[in-house]
């Protein structure tokens, strides 16, 4: 029984000795979380392992929280030094008894990590191998008893912890996190391992930031209340205005400040509208100025296409260089002339089709002359909710600009068109075989006047941007060596006329495992980063068939996140397969691709009933869309 006595020693030691870290002990022997992953880490109950000399050598997340301290604080801390002072020598000897092999149950005061102390139920068991006591395992539970009207207050802090886009943060009298709740959803951050971390790091760096920080404190510290803004910043290192109200955290016995608690809110789609509001204003003032000008640049615009018309008609054949030279002024006053059209948008349904033969019939000469070979692929019953006039000049401008690479073309000269119905609307793609744009112009291409042909405004690209994306649709490019395509998607409805809101992510109580499969491996990668700042357990998959491998020879994840697109196993067989043999995970699945254009993926979705995320992934939503399947 020598070890027993030795342990005696240490459990008996004054309160300096409580305090030191104790880096020497001997904790061979004792179970290491390492073989209890599901019963220590994820259990309800804040439970710690402690040495037979008394020190902790683990701790769940869930103690993290009991005691408001962060784990690296815990972790070769004696267990007594936690427990207030009054209760020391009753806890002290339910441990030893413990060290004899006799479990033991009592209820003692703790002190948290801000100072405040708590009525906890002690629960302690022996730890056994080889028929030996080699520690401790405790269990605390908070059963502090309060005043009358503590469900009520537990309810409103149940209320304030999961409002959209709030969360709640007690500090200690060094601003060092003591609690959090609600920063998953508003910085994607782990709350667990927030504890222990200073208010700071959840800050943007900045003069401003410092002195509004620097200013709560002293109210807080003084005894008074605090309201004001900081810029905080989130996992993925974006930075969103936050409106805090702080105010200070008493110890309930004393009335001693301990502390702060602060009750933030994410104003960011507030900071946002109101910044539209103001730029609209400024646009409105700006615009009064313009119209006026435009008035007149576009009477100046018809008189020199009225005076130019005749000119070219009465050339003909001879003087071509000059021919050309009133072409290209009677272009500049055509693109002018459209810009200061004030013409209100006046949508209708519209069949693609005929659209489509409208804009041909207006470049028939031209194509013949350029003597390209014009292929067309694609039928849509489906109609459009557009104006058609201005989705008429759109098109007519990315057809010109095709016609116009194709001229510079020497050899065959192809022109292909097709039509095809995705998730949002009908996709219309013109695709030349001219000689592409080069890298270094290719986000240039939409700017005003930016051209490389002399004498042409630059104005046709911009113009179809601005008529496409006025009307809810959007317009995109890919070129290389081999030619260009633009692809044009017109809507199916009209988009709605308030700012899409959506609400933040609710808070990830616990950690939730997640499958990626994708083949790109930075995409993975990226994805992978993100999540588990956030608390996701994240396993990987480049194909469908590995997906598929890990389903069939492990335990399932929770939820699955998938691309399309795969060359092993492409997502649209990999989301049959778990239709056939895993119906329950693919009701919390969720696909993210870049190809929601094609019809087929508007097919799945429907049939499936997996939710569809577009490429580029924006982090909140992704979340928000996880938390929905989470809770299918």
């Amino acid at each position: 029984m020598r070890p027993v006595v030795n342990s005696v020693g240490r459990w008996r030691g004054n309160l300096s000795a409580l305090r030191s870290r104790g880096r020497g002990s001997d904790t061979r022997g004792i179970m290491s979380t390492a073989e209890t992953p599901l019963l220590f880490r994820h259990a309800p109950v804040a439970s710690f392992v402690v040495s037979r000399e008394g020190q902790i050598v683990d701790a769940n997340p869930e103690a993290v929280k009991v005691l408001g301290d962060g784990r690296s604080d815990l972790v070769g801390t004696p267990v007594l030094a936690f427990v207030t002072e009054e209760d020391r020598a009753r806890a002290r000897e339910n441990f030893l008894a413990v060290l004899t092999g006799k479990p033991r149950d009592w209820s003692g005061r703790c002190r948290r990590g801000d100072g405040s102390a708590r009525v906890m139920a002690f629960r302690a068991v022996p730890l056994l191998r080889d028929g030996a006591v080699r520690g401790v395992m405790l269990f605390l539970s908070d059963v502090t008893q309060d005043q009358s009207g503590r469900p009520e207050r537990n309810q409103m802090q149940a209320l304030l912890e999961n409002l959209p886009g709030q969360f709640l943060l007690t500090l200690d009298d060094g601003a060092r996190i003591r609690y959090a709740s609600g920063i998953s959803r508003t910085h994607y951050l782990n709350e667990t391992d927030a504890i222990g971390s200073p208010y700071r790091d959840l800050l943007e760096d900045g003069p401003d930031n410092l002195v509004r920080t620097r200013a709560m404190r002293r109210a807080i510290d003084a005894g008074g209340e605090w309201a004001g803004t900081h810029w905080h910043v989130r996992a993925d290192g974006t930075a969103f205005p936050v409106r805090i109200f702080a105010t200070p955290h008493r110890d309930p016995r004393s009335g001693k400040v301990i502390g702060g608690l602060v009750v933030g809110r994410d104003v960011s789609v507030e900071y946002d509208l109101r910044h539209r509001a103001e730029h609209a204003e400024r646009l409105a003032a700006l615009g009064e100025m313009v119209g006026e000008v435009g008035e007149r640049i576009g009477g100046v615009a018809r008189d020199v296409e009225a005076a130019v018309g005749p000119l070219i008609d009465r050339l003909n054949g001879s003087a071509p260089a000059l021919r050309r030279g009133l072409e290209g002024l009677a272009g500049w006053t055509r693109a002018l002339e459209e810009m200061t059209e004030d013409v209100a948008l006046e949508r209708r349904p519209t069949a693609v089709h005929d659209l489509i033969d409208r804009v041909l019939a207006e470049r028939r000469a031209r194509i013949e002359e350029l003597e390209v070979e014009l292929r067309f692929e694609g039928v849509v019953e489906r109609s459009v909710n557009v104006d058609p006039e201005r989705s008429r000049r759109a098109v007519l401008a990315v057809l010109d600009n095709a016609l116009d690479a194709l001229g510079d073309r020497l050899g065959e000269r192809l022109l292909h068109m097709s039509v095809e119905e995705g998730l949002d609307g009908v996709i219309l793609r013109i695709r030349d075989n001219g000689s592409g744009i080069p890298n270094d112009r290719r986000d240039d291409i939409y700017a005003p006047f930016h051209t490389t042909r002399p004498g042409r405004p630059g104005l046709g690209l911009t113009r179809a941007r601005d008529q496409i994306r006025s009307q809810g649709g959007r317009i995109w490019h890919t070129s290389n060596g081999g030619g260009t395509t633009v692809a044009i998607e017109l809507p199916y409805e009209a988009p709605e006329a308030s700012f899409p809101f959506r609400p933040i992510p609710l808070t990830l109580h616990r950690q939730k495992s997640i499958l990626v499969v994708d083949d790109e491996d930075s995409v993975r990668s990226g994805i992978r980063r993100f999540l588990e700042k956030v608390g996701y357990d994240v396993r990987e998959a480049w194909s469908g068939r590995s997906a598929l491998a890990q389903l069939t020879a492990g335990q399932p994840p929770e939820l699955v996140l998938t691309d399309l697109k795969m060359s092993d196993g492409s997502g649209y067989w990999f989301l049959d397969q778990l239709a056939r043999d895993f119906p329950a995970l693919l009701e919390r699945t969720l696909v993210i691709t870049g190809d929601t254009d094609h019809a087929e993926v508007a097919a799945i979705a429907g049939r499936t009933g997996v939710p569809v995320l577009r490429k580029p992934i924006e982090l909140p939503e992704l979340l928000e869309r996880l938390d929905e399947v989470a809770r299918r």
